[in-house]
């Protein structure tokens, strides 16, 4: 008598494919790392120093009257027209937001008003006698140690950045200096950073 056996046959096993013949898949792509956040405004400010270090003497600089000390009974004032062109072709140069030029305009309101309450026609005009973009007598060596040295983002928030330029740290003998600008930035509505502040920090 046959045996009761179910009718199922035994399962059948592929036969496994040479060890050559095995193509690995390929390894799921990595996403991509962004851009540094920081890198348009630190361009934002390389560029504002190679610029300043090329067009400083051709801006118009003529911010004070009577300055030439030809008629004595005449005294330091202000020249607005003066720094209205300045101002203008900090504008034209796109690097600054309109907060910073405004910042000027009231300096120059108030240095203004002091020579006015204290009248002088002789030596350099006070509040005058330093470059207003470098904060420094000698702007053109100091653009230079900025343009050899070294540049650092930080961010407030995603619109806000400040740029800390960094030259050379000099400390030879009785010499212990290093030439140093912060530079605030607000990103635009075109997105491009603006300058709204700059900072003296050199030592």
């Amino acid at each position: 008598m046959p045996s009761c056996g179910t009718n199922q046959q035994p399962a059948t096993q592929a036969p496994a494919a040479p060890a050559d013949s095995i193509v690995a898949s390929p390894a799921p792509a990595l996403p991509q790392a962004p851009a540094p956040a920081d890198q348009a405004a630190e361009q934002t400010v390389r560029r504002f120093i190679g610029w300043y270090a090329a067009t400083m003497e051709k801006l118009p600089g003529d911010f004070i009257l009577n300055a030439d000390g030809q008629d004595t009974t005449k005294f330091y004032a202000v020249n607005f027209p003066g720094t209205e062109q300045w101002l203008t072709a900090l504008k034209a140069s796109g690097f600054f937001a309109d907060s910073y030029l405004q910042k000027w305009r009231t300096y120059f309101r108030q240095q203004n008003d002091s020579l006015r309450a204290h009248p002088q026609n002789d030596g350099p005009p006070p509040g005058f006698d330093f470059d207003f973009l470098t904060y420094s007598q000698e702007a053109d060596t100091k653009l230079t140690e900025l343009r050899a040295g070294t540049f650092a983002t930080t961010f407030h928030d995603k619109n806000h950045a400040l740029v800390k330029a960094r030259g050379p740290h000099h400390n030879q003998g009785d010499e212990n200096w290093q030439e140093a600008l912060d530079v605030s930035l607000v990103r635009a509505a075109n997105n491009r950073w603006l300058i709204e502040a700059i900072s003296n920090t050199s030592f």
